[in-house]
C-alpha cells in the first residue's frame, strides 16, 4: 500500500521573519517525521533583498522550480503544504512549483500567513486567476478568528473550503514572574525596518523626556539613511537607541530589560512573532489595529489607530502604565493558552495526516 505522503514547501532563515520563523519550528520538529517531505524554497539572503528581481534571484527561482517538479514527481505526494505569496510576482512562482502537484491533483494546504492577500486579490485579475487554479481542490489555515472571517468574507474560491485557525508560536516560554516597570518606562520595537513598518511616525510621535525606545532590527533597502537621519534630530537623541539586529540571544534580553513592546506597523500584518514573544516575557503590548493585532492583544495592551499620532500614542503609554500588572499577567497567560509551539505542532499535524 502507497504511504502517503504530504511535500512541505518552505522558506527557512535566513532572513528572519514571520513565514520563515513558523517554517523553521516545523522543520526542526517534523524534519524525521514518516510522510513528510520538506523542500526548501529562499532565494533571497537578507531581508533587503526581499521582493528585488535579479538575475541572480531569476536564475535562482528557476533552478528551485525545476527541483521542486523532480522532487514532486519523484515522491508524488497526496497533499502539498505552503505560505500563499501575496502579490502577483510571488504567486506566480507558486503556481509554478506547484504545476505537478496540480496536475497530481495533490490537495493544495493553503497557509494564510499575512493579510495583504486580501488587496492582491481585489486589484489583480492575474492573482485572481491564479488563485482560483491554486484554491480548486484545497484547505486553508487561518492566523486567528477575524483572518477567518476575512478570508471566507473576501476570497470567493475560499468560501466552500473547509479553513480552520492554527496560532502562530514561539519557539520557548520562558517562566517569568511578577515583571516591574522601570521609571522612566523602556519601550521596544522589534521588527524590520522601513516606514510601513511604522517607526518613523513612532520615533516621531514619542514623548522622549517621559520614555525611552529600543530599537532592534534589519534595514530594508534604501531605509537606512532615513533612519539614521531621524535618530540624529536633537530631540530623539536621548529618547530613542539603535540596537542593531536582534539574533535570539539579544532578544531574549530586550525583552527581559524593557517594559512596553511597541509594533506600529501600517501594513495589513497578519499574526506578529515579535508581539507573540514579547508577551511571553509579560510585557504589555500597544500596536496598530492591523490583521489580527486587535485579537491577540486584548486584555494585554493597546490598539492604536493607523493613523496615531503624539495624543494616541502618549495616552497609551499612560494606560499600559496604570495598568502594567493586570496586562503583564494576562499577556503571559494568553501566550502559555493560544501561542505555545505544541500546540502549533499538534494542530499542523491533524491537517497533514487527516
Amino acid at each position: 500500500m502507497k504511504t502517503k505522503k504530504t511535500l512541505l514547501l518552505l522558506e527557512l532563515p535566513p532572513p528572519v521573519h514571520g513565514v520563515t520563523y513558523m517554517n523553521s519550528i516545523l522543520h526542526e520538529s517534523l524534519a524525521m517525521k514518516k510522510g513528510l517531505v520538506f523542500f526548501r524554497l529562499n532565494t533571497a539572503g537578507t531581508i533587503g533583498e526581499i521582493g528585488r528581481l535579479t538575475l541572480t534571484r531569476i536564475l535562482g527561482n528557476i533552478t528551485l522550480i525545476l527541483r521542486c517538479w523532480i522532487l514532486t514527481l519523484i515522491h508524488r505526494p497526496d497533499k502539498v503544504y505552503f505560505s500563499l505569496s501575496m502579490s502577483t510576482r510571488g504567486l506566480a512562482r507558486d503556481f509554478a512549483l506547484l504545476f505537478f502537484c496540480l496536475l497530481l491533483n495533490a490537495k493544495r494546504i493553503i497557509h494564510f500567513h499575512g493579510s495583504r492577500v486580501f488587496d492582491a486579490y481585489r486589484k489583480s485579475f492575474i492573482f485572481r486567476i491564479l488563485f482560483k487554479l491554486i484554491a480548486s481542490n484545497a484547505a486553508g489555515i487561518a492566523l486567528g478568528g477575524i483572518h477567518l472571517k476575512r478570508i471566507k468574507d473576501e476570497l470567493p474560491p475560499c468560501r466552500k473550503m473547509e479553513v480552520r485557525t492554527i496560532y502562530n508560536a514561539v519557539k520557548d516560554i520562558p517562566a517569568v514572574k511578577g515583571k516591574i516597570p522601570h521609571d522612566p518606562l523602556r519601550l521596544l520595537y522589534i521588527g524590520n525596518i522601513s516606514a510601513e513598518k511604522g517607526i518613523y511616525r513612532l520615533m516621531e510621535s514619542l514623548e522622549g523626556d517621559r520614555c525611552l525606545l529600543s530599537v532592534a532590527g534589519a534595514f530594508y533597502s534604501g531605509e537606512k539613511n532615513r533612519f539614521n537621519d531621524l535618530l540624529n534630530d536633537a530631540e530623539l537623541r536621548n529618547g530613542v537607541r539603535y540596537v542593531g539586529f536582534a539574533d535570539d540571544e539579544a532578544k531574549k534580553r530586550l525583552f527581559a530589560e524593557n517594559d512596553i513592546f511597541i509594533m506600529p506597523s501600517l501594513l495589513e500584518e497578519g499574526s506578529p512573532i515579535s508581539i507573540i514573544e514579547a508577551m511571553a516575557y509579560g510585557m504589555p503590548v500597544i500596536a496598530t489595529d492591523k490583521g489580527c493585532i486587535r485579537e491577540m492583544i486584548t486584555g494585554c495592551g493597546i490598539v492604536l489607530p493607523g493613523d496615531f499620532g503624539k495624543s494616541e500614542l502618549n495616552l497609551a503609554i499612560r494606560a499600559c502604565s496604570s495598568r502594567y500588572g493586570e496586562f503583564s499577567e494576562e499577556a503571559m497567560k494568553r501566550c502559555s493558552l493560544y501561542y505555545g509551539k505544541n500546540r502549533f505542532l499538534s494542530d499542523l499535524q491533524k491537517v497533514f495526516f487527516s
